[in-house]
């Protein structure tokens, strides 16, 4: 029987083979659950990423994710959602586990192109963030 499930694990894909499906890699890494469905578009731009999944618990080792929020990048805690200008210019992220925005003082440069786009940004220094990833364009 199906139930809904959240998980927290690392990301884990294969870039070099084609048609593979994202892993999350649970309990320290000693259990790997597949990922399926709509909601995984973007974690292959997130290999490695810690993650938290949400969706349908198909069997011990399989969920059919509906949405995800990605919580660190390399040890690092990230914001994750889309990235947004506000009415005053300034740069805004709506966060995907639709806790709210968070206003950015700045953005790297080579970011402000993907205005749109669901990103990760690193949560620690919100004023001067330098490490960021996109994970979807819009």
């Amino acid at each position: 029987m199906a139930s809904a499930d959240s998980s927290r694990g690392l990301i884990q894909f294969n870039v070099n083979v084609p048609g593979t499906r994202p892993v999350l890699m649970v309990d320290g890494g000693r259990i790997s659950v597949s990922l399926t469905g709509i909601g995984v578009d973007g974690l292959s731009a997130l290999n490695g990423a810690d993650v938290m999944v949400h969706g349908m618990r198909v069997s011990p080792r399989d969920i059919v994710v509906s949405s995800y929020s990605v919580r660190a990048v390399g040890g690092f805690a990230v914001l994750d959602g889309q990235l947004q200008r506000g009415e005053k210019g300034d740069w805004n992220i709506a966060l995907a586990d639709r806790s709210g925005t968070r206003t950015l003082s700045s953005i790297p440069e080579a970011l402000q192109t993907a205005l749109g786009a669901r990103i990760w940004i690193d949560a620690s220094n919100t004023t001067r963030p330098q490490t960021f990833g996109i994970i979807t364009r819009r």
